[in-house]
């Protein structure tokens, strides 16, 4: 549960194996990663969830097109990642 300390108690929440709250990993590459969400990844995903948008409906007829679709979704999902490294610290491996 928690442990004794003078007057206060400090308690660390768990679920499972994993803390609730992460835990900030390497500073420097987060702020790395938020500069890449900021001026790389929104404008990179905007630009091809348009054009997603546009292609998405063709797959319906032409089937090779799917292969594009899937990829350009892949590309808008890309802030996410970003996102995700950011509050874990993660390298660029």
């Amino acid at each position: 549960m928690g442990r004794l300390t003078g007057n206060r108690e400090t308690r660390v929440e768990t679920h499972g194996d994993k803390r609730m709250f992460p835990t900030m990993g390497n500073v420097l590459l987060s702020i790395i990663w938020l500069v890449i969400l900021i001026f790389i990844a929104f404008w990179v995903a905007g630009i091809a969830a348009g054009i997603y948008i546009i292609v998405l409906p063709f797959t319906v007829c032409i089937e090779p097109l799917e292969g594009l679709a899937d990829f350009l979704l892949s590309v808008v999902q890309f802030p996410k990642y970003c996102a995700q490294a950011m509050v874990e610290g993660k390298g660029f491996n």
